[in-house]
């Protein structure tokens, strides 16, 4: 066997034992950046959601929604807001920890420059009302949101800016079935 030859199967072994060795444990990547579909941007801000299923019947005990807000911009943003879930002519206000935002209380949304915040919410298991009712939500989802294909979205509302903003995540299709 000439040099090159030899020089060949040597680089082929060990290529051969790095791929056997690659093949023992399992290496996960974080999501690439081009999988979240992101809502519109706006004053910097992005919005994401998912879910865990695109259908749910009224005896189904839970609808998870997963949750990420980022400032992509070179500034920090702070604001406060009532962060909303909307679907079906019905609305949810929600904390940045998944949990139900207390009537009149705002969430404090304080973001360095690149940083994103993340949460996940059950959102069959937070207070919901029809949108333009009166009364701060406190029914059950099931009670409230009617069957049928609903867009589901999480909407901030941008307090403090002289014309009214909202930061909008992208729409996901839902099916609330009977």
């Amino acid at each position: 066997m000439n040099h090159v030859s030899q020089m060949v199967v040597a680089l082929l072994m060990l290529t051969q034992s790095f791929l056997l060795a690659g093949c023992s444990k399992q290496i996960q990547y974080p999501a690439p950046e081009s999988a979240i579909v992101w809502g519109e941007a706006l004053s910097g801000l992005r919005c994401a959601i998912n879910v865990d299923r695109s259908s749910v019947s009224k005896s189904d005990n839970s609808l998870v929604v997963t949750v990420r807000v980022q400032n992509f911009s070179d500034d920090k943003i702070e604001f406060k807001s009532i962060p909303a879930f909307k679907m079906g002519g019905c609305w949810c206000p929600v904390d940045l920890t998944g949990k139900h935002l207390p009537a009149n209380e705002r969430a404090l949304i304080s973001l360095g420059p690149g940083e994103s915040v993340g949460f996940e919410a059950d959102i069959s298991k937070l207070a919901w009302e029809r949108s333009g009712s009166s009364l701060w939500p406190n029914r059950e989802f099931h009670r409230v949101v009617p069957s049928g294909i609903h867009e589901l979205q999480l909407q901030f509302e941008l307090l403090g800016s002289a014309e009214h903003q909202w930061l909008r995540s992208n729409p996901v299709t839902i099916t609330i079935g009977g």
